[in-house]
């Protein structure tokens, strides 16, 4: 069992309760969420290796409607540092 230790971890009680499971202090910031997120998806695109592999995979693939949620948060911790650097970071 993962015991939480700082403030800053989120577990799944937190998680159902509001609070965003990577920490952000949406309540402090001048935007929301929602529209934070409304503007994401409307501006950024994905990394495709293969250019418009996206686009043909979505005609290609079913699309299923959502009965469920796919997985259930359990926790995130901020406590552990991460040692992969991410290929767009450059």
């Amino acid at each position: 069992m993962v015991s939480l230790t700082k403030v800053t971890d989120t577990s799944s009680a937190r998680a159902r309760s509001g609070k965003d499971i990577q920490g952000i202090p949406w309540e402090r910031l001048n935007i929301t969420r929602e529209s934070y997120r409304r503007t994401r998806l409307e501006q950024y695109r994905n990394y495709e290796d293969i250019q418009l592999s996206g686009d043909v995979v979505d005609k290609k693939c079913k699309q299923n409607s959502k009965i469920g949620n796919y997985y259930e948060f359990f926790h995130n911790t901020r406590l552990v540092k991460p040692k992969i650097i991410h290929f767009q970071a450059y």
